[in-house]
């Protein structure tokens, strides 16, 4: 909640909130960063710092990771788990 006081990352902090309650926070947390850094929310200035690996490359290998494993095991909202040991009976 503290991002909330500065302008810049007032939006990365609403994105964040938000897709936490929906799906959950890691999801949240892993898909603001790969927004963030992309540039498209957040503080501009900052991304356009980054080089490849720090802008795209790492967030979205961890926003893909995170997204397989919450898939397999069934952590999507509405969304059956993949993996059999992990369905609800």
């Amino acid at each position: 909640m503290q991002m909330t006081r500065e302008g810049k990352t007032t939006q990365s902090a609403a994105l964040v909130v938000i897709s936490s309650v929906l799906v959950n926070p890691v999801f949240g947390w892993s898909f603001t960063m790969l927004l963030d850094n992309l540039g498209l929310v957040g503080c501009k200035d900052r991304a356009g710092d980054l080089g490849k690996a720090g802008r795209w490359i790492i967030p979205g290998i961890t926003f893909l990771v995170l997204c397989t494993v919450m898939a397999l095991i069934g952590m999507f909202p509405c969304v059956p788990a993949i993996m059999e040991t992990f369905r609800m009976q």
